[in-house]
């Protein structure tokens, strides 16, 4: 097993992943959308380290605000728009659980909770980060 510091220092994987049924057009209704709400999504960003060698995997995912253009160029507009979606995944790490926790999920005691969400949010989001992959659905 590896520890969350040596887990770390592997390359992260950037995840977007976006739904095209889930405009925010179509979630917030008529009277409260503007004009770019119709090219706005709500999607998923994982941010994942994985170590094959050590079969050790640490992941992040929020929940974001993106932006579509005509040209399908996918912008984050916003990062970590609800904490409800903040989720921590771990297989193989000393002193965490195995298994999807979910940051607000009952099995976690305070202090470990404390601990994920700082980790959650001092996660790097670069404009273009180096691995980086787009689902789209």
């Amino acid at each position: 097993m590896l520890t969350i510091n040596q887990i770390l220092k592997v390359n992260p994987v950037f995840i977007l992943s976006v739904n095209y049924d889930r405009s925010l057009a179509d979630m917030l209704g008529e009277y409260d959308r503007d004009d770019n709400s119709n090219n706005e999504y709500l999607a998923e960003m994982i941010v994942q380290y994985r170590s094959i060698a050590n079969d050790a995997c640490l992941s992040f995912t929020v929940e974001c605000l993106v932006s579509v253009n005509d040209d399908n160029k996918v912008t984050i507009e916003e990062m970590n728009t609800s904490s409800d979606i903040q989720s921590v995944y771990t297989d193989n790490i000393k002193s965490l659980p195995n298994g999807s926790h979910y940051v607000w999920g009952h099995d976690t005691d305070s202090d470990l909770h404390t601990t994920l969400l700082e980790l959650i949010e001092s996660q790097p989001i670069d404009d273009i980060p180096e691995h980086f992959i787009i689902e789209s659905y």
